[in-house]
Formats: C-alpha cells, structure tokens, sequence
C-alpha cells in the first residue's frame, strides 16, 4: 500500500509522476470559466 501522495510525486522523488486528479479537474475547469468569459 502506497499513499496518492507519494504517487503523485516526480519520478526524480521516487512517484509515479501521475498528476493529482482533483488539481487537474480544477485547472481545467477554470481554463473553460476563462474561456466562457473571454467570449472563446
């Protein structure tokens, strides 16, 4: 058993290099709040 946050760490720290899923749902949540305001 392995903890996400040691997954989640660069393969250089010993991880897995996977992203955090909640970080990149927000980041791209926001990018299509962005775009919706600029009128993209």
């Amino acid at each position: 058993m392995v903890k996400w946050a040691d997954i989640c760490l660069p393969k250089d720290r010993g991880g897995l290099g996977i992203h955090a899923s909640r970080r990149m749902n927000v980041a791209l949540m926001l990018r299509w709040v962005w775009r919706i305001l600029r009128g993209d």
